[in-house]
């Protein structure tokens, strides 16, 4: 069963709640105090995401990289 992030309008409060997907709908539209948050897992890649950069090491590893093929997309920014 998925777990959905709620913050309580009413408290200021996160609500973590269990709920199957078919369940969901029903529960929203009773709860109209409880809107979803959506908050960042364990299964996110950070630096994908634009949340951290990659070390300053490997940035100077894809700019060497990037040097050697002209027509390189790789941002080192």
């Amino acid at each position: 069963m998925p777990n959905y992030t709620f913050l309580n309008t009413e408290t200021n409060e996160h609500v973590t709640i269990f709920l199957k997907m078919d369940e969901y709908d029903n529960f929203v539209k009773e709860h109209p105090n409880l809107v979803r948050v959506f908050k960042p897992n364990g299964f996110i890649d950070p630096i994908r995401a634009g949340i951290t950069k990659p070390d300053q090491g490997f940035r100077d590893l894809l700019r060497r990289i990037k040097t050697k093929h002209r027509g390189s997309t790789i941002d080192v920014s």
